[in-house]
């Protein structure tokens, strides 16, 4: 079977719920990049407690052979239709599954102990700018008389990790297919996740995800994962002969993303070859908070809500999120607001009781918390001057502005009603808000000032926001 994220396949096997050698009951499993993962069944597996099952319609795990000889493990899974059987029972006929491991049978795939962990990525063969083929065309005298094509696998990547519990390399391979006479060659990279000793699949996956954010982040376009193989602990031997294991997943509308190429990326490798393995340190050396909030970042990205007021308020959250991980925040010093505020709480009027009064030491709580407004004037004043009148046209309109829409979108007060942005310049203020997260991402990982502004020019998507009258 085809195990990518990119392919469609279809394949009967038998299903049990508990790891035995015994026949299943059969089934047919089917994967297809735009549904997801689906079993189709005939009746109950070995090890299913049917009241359990009709008061819980889910299953932690699934366990299979396909035709094939290939072990499956199906995890989360989910009932979506049952059938009636003899007596009045039920029976599952259709379930779906949130993950499926091919390869083997795992009772826990979270603690999987893995030795690397590889993740083929769209658009990262083209990051490298570096082609497998060379052609050349013999002639005779004028006379073309065929071409010759060679093909090399290029160099990985490899960038050292000393102080992480991980190394990781980018390495390149292709797939062929010969028909009627033509050759198509299909090229395709993966980062790969090697552990220093051993790491479970829980902390790969999260490592993997920043892998994702980060490559997302340099190539300016949100990635999606082709294929995904793991290597356990017993197969990282050198003599060992089995294959990989491969994960299946149900991305949601990203399995068709056209690749990009250099001339449409914010930093192909080619423009930081030098300075990759310092991004990458940089990058891993993030406090847990940073990880946090370039997570809600990334997150928004995939935003697709058509309500202006969602997407807006996604964007400000991001950009506060990425502002308190830079270690500036308050106003004054902890203890003596802790103090101020003990103070001011034991003055506060009789009139206000019970629930009001613990809203009220609630807020003051977090009152020593920058405003949005001085977290976003901090985030423009990072930036070098050209790139910060780009996103801004006015630092002080815009952070005002952005404040008022925020407040409105937030309470729907007719107070902040009139100051606050609509329709086009909202929805315009919002993706800007966006580049400017981006713009202090690249800051920080060390983006020279005097290039940034051109950096974030090379994605069209950038230019078009950012050539979009915005009326302050």
């Amino acid at each position: 079977m085809d195990a990518r994220l990119d392919s469609v396949f279809e394949s009967w096997g038998s299903f049990a719920a508990t790891m035995t050698d015994a026949p299943g009951t059969p089934g047919r499993l089917s994967y297809d990049p735009r549904e997801g993962i689906e079993l189709e069944l005939v009746g109950t597996p070995p090890g299913i407690d049917l009241p359990g099952l009709m008061a819980m319609p889910s299953l932690p795990r699934l366990y299979g052979r396909l035709v094939d000889g290939s072990l499956v493990t199906l995890v989360g899974c989910l009932t979506t239709k049952t059938r009636m059987g003899a007596g009045g029972a039920g029976l599952p006929s259709s379930l779906t599954a949130n993950r499926m491991l091919v390869g083997t049978h795992v009772g826990d795939l979270d603690e999987l102990p893995l030795k690397s962990y590889t993740i083929e990525f769209s658009s990262l063969a083209n990051w490298t700018c570096v082609s497998p083929a060379k052609f050349q065309v013999p002639r005779t005298g004028a006379e073309c008389i065929g071409v010759d094509a060679s093909f090399r696998r290029p160099d990985p990547i490899d960038i050292a990790l000393p102080d992480r519990e991980f190394d990781l390399r980018i390495s390149h391979g292709w797939t062929y297919s010969i028909d009627s006479g033509s050759c198509s060659i299909r090229w395709n990279a993966g980062v790969t996740i090697a552990a220093h000793e051993q790491m479970v699949f829980s902390d790969a996956g999260r490592i993997a995800w920043q892998c994702e954010n980060l490559m997302s982040l340099l190539i300016g376009h949100q990635l999606s994962v082709r294929s995904l193989s793991l290597k356990p602990v017993d197969l990282a031997s050198p003599g060992s002969t089995e294959s990989p294991l491969h994960l299946i997943y149900h991305q949601r509308g990203k399995h068709d993303h056209p690749d990009l190429h250099p001339p449409q990326m914010l930093l192909p490798y080619s423009l930081i070859k030098e300075d990759f393995p310092q991004i990458v340190a940089k990058w891993f050396a993030r406090s847990e908070q940073a990880v946090l909030a370039a997570n809600v970042f990334f997150g928004s990205q995939l935003l697709e809500s058509p309500a202006l007021d969602v997407r807006f308020l996604a964007a400000t959250k991001a950009a506060e999120s990425y502002h308190r991980t830079l270690g500036t925040g308050a106003y004054m010093k902890q203890e003596e607001y802790d103090a101020a505020i003990a103070q001011f709480a034991s003055h506060m009027p009789a009139a206000i009781q019970d629930e009001h009064r613990q809203s009220l030491r609630n807020r003051l709580k977090y009152g020593n918390e920058y405003s949005l407004r001085k977290r976003l004037a901090d985030m423009l004043n990072r930036i070098p001057h050209n790139a910060r009148e780009r996103i801004s046209c006015d630092a002080s309109k815009f952070v005002a502005r952005v404040v008022d829409t925020r407040n409105y979108f937030t309470h729907y007060d007719h107070a902040s009603k009139q100051e606050a942005l609509d329709g086009k310049d909202a929805l315009v203020a919002a993706e800007r808000l966006r580049i400017l997260v981006v713009a202090n991402l690249l800051h920080d990982l060390g983006i020279k000032d005097e290039t940034l502004l051109s950096v974030l020019e090379r994605s069209a998507e950038f230019r078009h926001w950012l050539s979009q009258d915005l009326v302050l």
